[in-house]
């Protein structure tokens, strides 16, 4: 399943960046009844992200497959790919993020 960031009711993708490799963080909590929905985790990380009110995430795509959070994207900076994983970690019910997100080159 993909998402996209949303605010009221204007959906927005968020665009995640990566300097490399796919980087895996694994989240140190999990919920004991099993996975959440998986459409319900990706609803939580994308209001959460936007909570943030960074508008460099608004291209990152949260994709969610049984409590595996997936990022990708392109961000401005290296702190807002950071954020973008270390948020989605916060969210109960997330087991993992694979972090694709890409940093943009600057000229």
């Amino acid at each position: 399943m993909l998402a996209t960031l949303a605010t009221a009711e204007t959906p927005v993708q968020i665009p995640l960046a990566s300097t490399g490799s796919a980087r895996t963080l694994v989240a140190e909590h999990s919920s004991e009844a099993g996975f959440p929905v998986d459409a319900e985790l990706e609803r939580r990380i994308v209001n959460y992200l936007v909570a943030r009110h960074e508008p460099g995430l608004r291209g990152v795509v949260v994709q969610v497959d049984r409590g595996a959070v997936t990022l990708r994207g392109t961000v401005a900076t290296f702190y807002q790919k950071q954020l973008c994983a270390h948020c989605s970690l916060r969210v109960a019910g997330v087991r993992r993020v694979v972090d694709l997100v890409h940093v943009r080159e600057r000229a």
